[in-house]
């Protein structure tokens, strides 16, 4: 049962129970002994960004192991300007390669003076983006700031999802439509730590529900032929789009007269 639901939006409280740092190739790599030994659980370095690989994730991955620390995931910060499935593609093969859990898509304001920047713009690319991560990885996340969230008018079946969520500066964080809580909460960002430049997280849910929480679903079942099925609007489309970026192709969406495969 989820404890903060009856809360009203304005009055959410997060009581700490895990906290943890993230990093990027700014940050720099903290002393990730000094880290742990402040008392953080977790680590989530960003992996990629667009279609390229963070320059220091590995080494953040390998030295925050080393460490005793639990990198809990890797984050891919969107682009709205480039391919949103191929920016999917990439950040599942870079999470695997880095042998993570999960990888969180984040998306943030960038440039006011890019076209593809106006959150009306930015919303359906973004969708498109985040449901290929989830169908790739098995894992749905969203990170993203408060009022940004906000803005983008996301839809009400995105409240289910787990959100990492940066306010700074509050004593508590304000939820966006259409989440009534968050997973981790990223309260301070830029904070001097261990040598390096980081943002700071707490959560309310312990480190073994978190890893829970980020861990890879199962595969759904596959459809049973002896029963009619449709397909949803839009599907197709989606589907010969992620045909070039190893999501899915044409075969996987038979027209419903054409009985099982052969």
């Amino acid at each position: 049962v989820n404890v903060f639901l009856s809360l009203p939006r304005k009055e959410f409280r997060l009581p700490q129970k895990t906290t943890g740092i993230d990093v990027s190739s700014h940050s720099g790599i903290p002393n990730y002994a000094a880290v742990k030994a402040a008392g953080y659980a977790f680590v989530i370095p960003r992996t990629s960004y667009g279609t390229t690989i963070d320059a220091l994730a590995a080494k953040q991955v390998k030295a925050a192991r080393a460490a005793g620390l639990w990198v809990l995931a890797g984050y891919h910060y969107f682009k709205s300007d480039v391919d949103p499935l191929a920016q999917a593609a990439h950040a599942v093969k870079v999470m695997r390669d880095l042998d993570l859990p999960a990888v969180l898509p984040d998306v943030e304001p960038r440039d006011p003076q890019i076209p593809s920047d106006a959150p009306s713009t930015t919303r359906p690319l973004f969708l498109a983006h985040r449901a290929a991560i989830a169908e790739l990885s098995g894992v749905d996340s969203v990170y993203g700031g408060s009022s940004y969230l906000a803005s983008l008018q996301l839809p009400p079946e995105l409240g289910a999802v787990p959100l990492w969520l940066a306010h700074y500066g509050a004593k508590s964080p304000t939820i966006p439509k259409p989440w009534t809580t968050c997973a981790i909460w990223q309260y301070a960002g830029n904070v001097q730590l261990a040598g390096a430049k980081v943002d700071l997280n707490s959560s309310a849910h312990t480190l073994v529900e978190l890893q829970a929480m980020f861990a890879p679903k199962p595969a759904p079942a596959a459809p049973k032929w002896d029963a009619p099925y449709e397909v949803l609007s839009g599907v197709a489309t989606v589907a010969a789009q992620a045909s070039g970026h190893g999501i899915g192709g044409a075969e996987d969406f038979r027209n419903i007269d054409e009985g099982p495969p052969r």
